[in-house]
């Protein structure tokens, strides 16, 4: 306590008044733009585990704009309230790059350097779900007649075009093999959406989880507790899971903030939503647990809850997915007839992903908005 209050003080003197950025595309150099095969595609990198820390991301930036980055976090730190807490946090930010894991630490520090991003402002990038709210995303476990079972989600936030830009898709490499894949906003290295190639399937939903300054301490002193994006990557890359030792894992963790993690396997039942507080497991809902039986899904309320009427994503969702019923249900249908209906896609909707963990290659992730991706391809490359 004694070094928050001496931070503090320390910025209250020492660091200038906060300027705001915007992220509007016109204000930057259009000399050169990014395209992409598709408005709606999300570019494919790999990472190579094999290799150190520092080193694994510097391919990927070399695509991206550092200035429009910086931009785009700058804008999110806007909307963090108070504004004055702004300095703190990167502050902060900066002083626990002690506290992480070894790996992600070099991982961001290399990103620091390659991109000349301030390092507070990407550790705060990787705190995103701690200090801010995914606020709408919805997430859905469906087993057909056959067996199999299939794992959608949206996944909605604010900041649609800046994030939108942010977002790729990574196949994590390790021994020149690809053990896994999942869903990144750069210079985020933690991971939100993924799968572990024939093995199982995680996805991650906010849920109310108060003050972000109470997640930030938490990230900082409770060095056995969790930050959520770290340890989805790390269940996701680990060869050595399978669904039940994935669940058991992300069962017993102690997390930074609140939490639903959402599970999928490759076999009949291995489906399930865990619902967290930060140093215990509320509930888990196991998929054949009770009628449907074929289906369970989370959005951000408690599943024993009824969801509020300005919020009802929960029923829409529940409406769409018994008019398909097992027997028909796939990733297509899942994208057209459920993950397309509103409310479930809303404004925030910044991509759909599509899995199943028996087969991989079905692997999708595809952004939104037509109009925000249209804005997209006129950022200029780096």
């Amino acid at each position: 306590m004694k070094m928050i209050v001496g931070l503090i003080i320390y910025i209250t003197h020492s660091y200038p008044a906060y300027e705001a950025f915007t992220t509007d595309p016109s204000r930057l150099n259009r000399s050169l733009f990014h395209y992409r095969k598709s408005i709606h595609d999300v570019p494919t990198y790999k990472l190579d585990l094999d290799l150190p820390p520092k080193q694994r991301w510097k391919h990927i930036f070399a695509d991206f704009n550092s200035t429009y980055l910086k931009e785009g976090i700058n804008d999110m730190f806007m909307h963090v309230e108070p504004r004055e807490a702004i300095p703190l946090i990167r502050k902060l930010a900066s002083y626990i790059t002690q506290y992480l894991p070894y790996e992600y630490a070099e991982e961001m520090i290399g990103i620091a350097e390659v991109t000349g991003i301030g390092l507070g402002d990407i550790v705060f990038v990787n705190l995103m779900y701690e200090a801010t709210t995914f606020k709408y995303c919805t997430s859905i476990i469906t087993e057909n007649a056959d067996g199999t079972i299939y794992h959608s989600r949206n996944l909605d936030f604010e900041f649609t075009v800046f994030l939108s830009y942010c977002l790729i898709n990574v196949e994590f490499v390790k021994n020149n093999k690809v053990i896994a894949r999942g869903d990144h906003f750069i210079p985020n290295v933690g991971l939100n959406t993924g799968i572990n190639y024939g093995r199982f399937t995680l996805s991650v939903n906010q849920r109310s989880h108060g003050a972000w300054w109470m997640n930030l301490l938490a990230a900082i002193f409770q060095r056995k507790a969790n930050i959520i994006g770290f340890l989805s990557r790390d269940v996701l890359v680990n060869q050595s899971l399978d669904f039940k030792s994935a669940l058991n894992v992300l069962t017993t963790a102690k997390v930074v903030a609140p939490v639903y993690f959402i599970i999928g396997g490759i076999n009949s039942g291995e489906g399930a939503i865990i619902t967290k507080d930060r140093s215990s497991t509320v509930d888990v809902w196991h998929l054949h647990d009770r009628p449907p039986r074929w289906y369970i899904l989370e959005t951000n309320y408690d599943h024993w809850e009824p969801a509020p009427d300005a919020d009802n994503r929960r029923g829409a969702a529940i409406k769409a997915l018994d008019a398909i019923g097992p027997k028909y249900v796939d990733l297509d249908l899942l994208y057209n007839n459920v993950l397309s209906t509103t409310p479930v896609f809303n404004q925030q909707t910044i991509s759909t992903t599509l899995m199943c963990a028996a087969k991989p290659k079905l692997y999708k992730v595809k952004k939104r908005h037509v109009e925000t991706a249209k804005q997209l391809i006129k950022i200029p490359m780096k």
